[in-house]
């Protein structure tokens, strides 16, 4: 999943779906906060449903005390919703040669 993640120009709408199912499955909850972050952080973001729909089933699938976790992650900059001044990951991956995957 993480190449989809990482290579395309247009947010993989395929991936949030298949977070969901994995949320709702209680799979390994660090793999999933590592894609959300991935996710987020290279696509300037998740769109807003997107973000309140993973935000919400994350906290209900694995309890309150994950809301501190997510509120953390969203403190650090690495899980958050879209933004109007994107870091430009497209930019950052070119010149810091970070993915070959294409």
């Amino acid at each position: 999943m993480e190449p989809k993640v990482i290579t395309p120009e247009e947010f993989p709408k395929e991936v949030p779906v298949q977070l969901e199912l994995e949320i709702a499955k209680c799979e390994e909850k660090t793999r999933i906060l590592r894609i959300l972050c991935l996710l987020s952080v290279t696509h300037n973001g998740l769109p807003k449903d997107v973000y309140t729909t993973i935000f919400k089933e994350f906290v209900d699938a694995f309890g309150q005390e994950e809301l501190l976790r997510l509120m953390n992650l969203e403190r650090a900059g690495v899980f958050h919703r879209e933004r109007s001044n994107p870091l430009e990951w497209k930019n950052l991956r070119e010149v810091l040669a970070l993915c070959d995957m294409v």
